[in-house]
């Protein structure tokens, strides 16, 4: 066929930019379209996403039988179209013999049997698959083009591909053959650049010398933008503070701003244009949201939901954010240049179209977008009076540190004219750490300045209640509970709580636990999930101090169920069930199920309360100690002591970090450090001597408890076993005053050690015993394998002695658990009359080793005297006179 006054690099597959990156994932992506049963694939994606460039690599590294047509606004003629379409095809068909379309015009049922017809019949007669590559389709608006590509596509032959590459869907019959899975789509998003392309894409500017950080800065501002991370890379080879430059990088650079405004928006229809920068003002759009919008500005528009469909339809930078295709946003860069273009345009409609905005999104009860538009809108008494009338709400969803940034951005004398927004933000600057100085001055304004009846004495009784003033607190929760209206719920149902929790630390446990199962039910009726929560997490807390493992998991995750809110979102307050959780996997020993829940309930837990992150942190610190993870660890207790030192309110916190890090001291071997701890909290003399701190508050000395488990871990490393066991009977009494049975299988498993350490076995063999006889049920695993290896062996060889199934079975699974072997010990059937004892297996698991009897006693840390009185009850149980023998029964036996 001869090309008359054709273009000839029209037709030509377009040559590489240098800086090409390969691009594996989307050229696998581009292979599927070559399947028999696949007719069309398209890439659909605004200007600037690489399209051509992926295209051609794609053809010359495939080494395809390609025709290729870039297309121009020229070939919206048909005859021009059909003669570059025939040229492109001819060098890739059997035969040159293709229909021309040159002479007098021809009809469409002409074209179709004198011109498509032979085209696809030659097609299908190749002995190579062909296919035709369309670039730039979005030039073609000619329907008479449409309706030819779409006959050619209904009829195209197994070897032939069509591949169509555009800013916008072209109307051809996409949807009949997405129904039959004949099309092949790649989009926007399969399009954008991944971290690790854009890295590669930007080494291949020399200079830039970027920092991991950098390229994700900048891949993220661009979205994957390759363009936009093109034109970025220009502009950073003659910038010195490279990060500085990504971080203000936006829509509005020059380079950006000219390429969008060529490529984008100079095409668009003036009332596009002016929709395009009205809307611009939302960060994420909808429909009536932008009807709503748009009515403010005089102008008239036709229904956004035509709009924002053929917006996206035509790939303008728009981005669905659901399937439903409900909610859209702006392309980052894009949204930048919208509102740039439409503060210098008409920069007075800008306030006005926020305030509509937050209108639509209080009637939507869409309460921090509402809020943030209505702080755009620049009108301070609106602002400030939707925040109050949504700051009960706020915290009842527990989105304190929300509502903290809101009231950040008022001024002063706004809040001050607003007594209940003054009194929810000494609330929140408490709850996040806060000095007590701000939160206090809140307090010493005139009833009138406090906020509603009773909203002062509930945040001043749960300030002296942290400080361990427990009486007073509770009559401030009282007076507190008379005073406040029925209808601000979210103080009551906390100042509830509180009186409950007081009750239980005074020692009424059964009203306590009554209160909060009924503040629980009032609480979820009315919609307050952050009380439901703390409520169902402080009873699932009581729980697992009582070692009820399973039934605080169950309360945890009822607590995670009401804590995501009816559209799927995990509010701030679940971060307590998550951490609860992590306590329950931590317990069990389950360490990397632990470590995951801790972390995402810290995370969440941070944007309810900084204090409330405190018990994540302790359970984090010891998994770290579990591990050996000693740098993470020393990182987590500097976190912790950095929570303690900012939440002045309560010297509890204080109290507990103390503990915390007393007790990894003296597991760690750091008696120094435990020393110093005892001496400060004035444990010296301790069980015979109570701290005088305690003696002279209650509510402290419940501390007491929990630190003589310490103490006990400290006579024991000093060798002082005596007083050791002092200290744990004092504990163990105490565990069973106050219902504690974790406490009690913690001072069983110690009195365990320290008989042990004496060589008394049966005392230790007894106290191990009953310590797996309380945690077996429970499955309570963590504190028996933190002991240390020398206890874990203890527990290993402990094991031949038991006599009851559960015993065996809970003491298999902690083995388990720790990957050690099970060292089966004698029974009656094995021919033993009485078993031998966990000592005496150390003993025999020693004696074909060779070692002489000094040795022994050196390698066990006992006396000579003790190994031949260990060997001769081995020998007489085992009913054999020397070591050889004995080495061959036990071996006979299993026991080696």
């Amino acid at each position: 066929m001869t090309q008359r006054r054709l273009l000839t690099t029209k037709i030509q597959t377009p040559p590489l930019p240098p800086n090409t990156v390969q691009r594996t994932r989307l050229l696998e992506a581009l292979d599927r379209g070559l399947q028999p049963n696949i007719r069309l694939t398209l890439l659909s994606a605004p200007a600037g996403y690489g399209k051509t460039t992926l295209l051609s690599a794609w053809v010359q590294d495939r080494e395809l039988c390609t025709a290729w047509i870039s297309l121009d606004e020229g070939d919206n003629d048909p005859f021009r179209f059909m003669s570059y379409l025939l040229a492109a095809l001819e060098s890739s068909l059997p035969t040159t013999d293709l229909p021309s379309p040159a002479g007098e015009p021809l009809s469409e049922d002409e074209i179709q049997q004198q011109i498509l017809i032979p085209l696809i019949n030659q097609m299908g007669q190749s002995p190579r698959q062909t296919t035709l590559v369309l670039d730039d389709y979005h030039w073609i608006q000619s329907q008479t083009i449409h309706d030819r590509m779409g006959y050619l596509l209904d009829h195209l032959p197994p070897q032939a591909h069509i591949l169509i590459a555009t800013r916008a869907d072209p109307p051809l019959p996409i949807t009949r053959l997405r129904g039959r899975g004949q099309v092949n789509e790649l989009r926007m998003e399969d399009l954008r650049f991944q971290i690790e392309e854009a890295e590669a894409f930007l080494g291949t500017f020399t200079d830039l010398e970027l920092t991991p950080d950098d390229v994700y800065s900048l891949n993220h501002r661009t979205e994957g933008w390759v363009s936009g991370l093109q034109m970025a890379a220009a502009s950073l080879q003659v910038h010195e503070d490279k990060t500085a430059f990504i971080r203000d990088f936006s829509g509005s650079h020059h380079y950006i701003m000219d390429y969008l405004l060529d490529e984008v928006l100079r095409r668009q229809t003036p009332q596009i244009q002016a929709y395009l920068l009205y809307t611009s003002v939302l960060p994420r759009l909808c429909a009536p949201l932008c009807d709503a919008v748009i009515g403010v500005t005089g102008e008239t528009f036709p229904p956004s939901q035509g709009i924002l469909k053929d917006l996206e339809r035509a790939n303008l930078f728009i981005v669905p954010l659901d399937v439903q295709r409900e909610w859209y946003r702006y392309h980052r860069l894009f949204g930048d240049l919208l509102q740039a273009r439409l503060q210098r345009k008409d920069p007075r409609s800008i306030p006005a179209l926020h305030r509509r905005a937050s209108e639509w999104f209080e009637g939507q009860n869409l309460l921090d977008e509402a809020v943030q538009h209505a702080l755009l809108s620049y009108d301070h008494v609106y602002a400030a009076d939707l925040i109050e009338r949504a700051s009960e709400e706020t915290f009842m969803r527990s989105e304190t540190m929300t509502f903290l940034r809101w009231v950040q951005r008022l001024p002063e004398e706004e809040i001050q004219k607003r007594p209940k927004l003054g009194i929810y933000r000494a609330w929140a600057l408490l709850l996040h750490g806060a000095p007590l100085s701000m939160v206090e001055a809140q307090l010493q304004k005139s009833p009138e300045e406090s906020g509603p009846p009773g909203s002062s004495l509930t945040l001043q009784a749960f300030i002296t209640l942290s400080q361990g003033q427990t009486e007073y607190g509770l009559e401030l929760t009282q007076q507190a509970l008379k005073m406040l209206p029925e209808d601000e719920i979210y103080l009551r149902d906390f100042a509830t709580f509180c009186a409950a929790a007081t009750q239980i630390a005074l020692g009424d446990i059964d009203g306590g636990i009554q209160l909060l199962e009924q503040t629980s039910q009032t609480s979820q009726r009315s919609g307050n999930r952050a009380a439901t929560v703390m409520i169902l997490c402080e009873l699932a807390e009581m729980r697992l101090r009582q070692l009820q493992v399973k039934e605080a998991e169950k309360l945890f995750q009822q607590a995670l169920s009401i804590a995501i809110d009816e559209d799927g979102k995990i509010l701030p307050i679940a971060g307590g069930p998550l951490i609860g959780l992590g306590d329950v996997a931590l317990e069990r020993y389950e360490l990397d199920s632990a470590e995951q829940l801790l972390r995402e309930g810290i995370q969440h837990a941070e944007r309810w309360s900084l204090i409330s992150t405190l018990n994540g942190h302790v359970s984090m610190a010891m998994l770290h100690h579990i591990r050996g993870e000693m740098l993470a660890l020393q990182d987590t207790l500097e976190a912790l002591h950095d929570l303690a030192q900012r939440f002045d309110a309560s010297e509890f916190d204080d109290m507990i970090v103390d503990l915390i890090e007393a007790s990894l001291n003296v597991r760690q071997g750091d008696l120094e450090a435990v020393r110093g701890w005892v001496s400060r909290r004035d444990l010296e003399g301790a069980p015979e001597r109570l701290p005088s701190l305690y003696q002279e508050n209650q509510v402290l000395a419940r501390m007491y408890k929990y630190e003589l488990p310490i103490l006990a871990r400290l006579n024991i490393a000093e060798g002082r076993c005596e007083q050791a066991l002092k200290v744990l009977e004092e504990l163990s009494s105490l565990a069973e005053q106050a219902d504690r049975p974790f406490l009690q299988l913690e001072a069983e498993i110690l009195k365990a050690r320290t008989f042990h350490a004496v060589d008394d076995t049966d005392s230790s063999l007894a106290a191990l015993r009953r310590a797996l006889q309380i945690a077996a049920p429970v499955e309570a695993a963590r504190v028996f394998l933190t002991e240390g290896e020398e206890f874990i062996q203890f527990l290993q060889t402990a094991r031949s002695g038991w006599d009851s199934p559960e015993l065996i079975d809970f003491t298999d699974h902690l083995l388990g658990k720790v990957g050690l072997p099970i060292l089966k010990g004698p029974t009656p059937t094995q021919g033993l009359l009485e078993p031998l004892s966990p000592r005496e297996l150390e003993v025999l698991h020693l004696l074909p080793t060779g070692l002489t009897a000094e040795e022994l006693a050196d390698e066990l840390v006992i006396s000579v005297n003790t190994i031949r009185s260990h060997s001769k009850s081995i020998y007489a149980k085992l009913g054999v006179h020397s070591r050889h023998e004995a080495v061959a029964r036990a071996t006979e036996l299993d026991l080696l």
